[in-house]
């Protein structure tokens, strides 16, 4: 997920989850690291750990954690606080990661159409859709980009000279 969508989540979940937890999956170690860090933040009384914040975050209510970009689910599933007091989100492009939940809670983001693809593009550079002599050059990209919602809004974003800082050389 990238930034705008962290943050139309916590902009249209707010007030609806006490916390929300953002969790790099890509990897055991980040995991834990990121764990380690939540349970730092909130000043856990136990010595700091992945298992102690898992079990400070399982005696809390109405949570979400996102575990993002996860590879795999042997990984993902050491790291998942028990009980039903929260909610989990877990995204990934591997569809292994759906033997951790059931069928009819996991979405498949699907391919966009052309249409709809210029479209984000477009809306996500912060060009208007009616830049005729954009249109063939973002068919061409978002072709090359596989019609990828995530990686076309990325692209979008990138190119968006409103989401540069400006950099001085002295």
């Amino acid at each position: 997920m990238d930034n705008h969508g962290y943050l139309y989540l916590c902009f249209t979940c707010h007030g609806r989850f006490t916390n929300i937890f953002w969790i790099d999956a890509s990897s055991e170690s980040a995991i834990d690291l990121r764990l380690q860090q939540i349970g730092k933040a909130n000043k856990i009384p136990e010595s700091v750990s992945a298992e102690s914040t898992l079990q400070w975050i399982f005696e809390r209510h109405d949570w979400l954690m996102v575990y993002d970009h996860a590879d795999s689910y042997q990984i993902v599933e050491k790291f998942l606080p028990q009980g039903n007091r929260g909610n989990i989100l877990i995204t990934s492009r591997n569809r292994g990661l759906n033997r951790i939940t059931s069928h009819q809670n996991a979405l498949e983001v699907r391919l966009m159409g052309e249409d709809d693809a210029v479209s984000l593009l477009l809306q996500s550079a912060g060009l208007s859709s009616s830049v005729g002599q954009m249109k063939p050059l973002a068919r061409k990209l978002v072709l090359e980009l596989g019609y990828i919602p995530l990686a076309i809004d990325q692209a979008g974003a990138y190119s968006n000279p409103q989401n540069r800082a400006n950099v001085w050389l002295c």
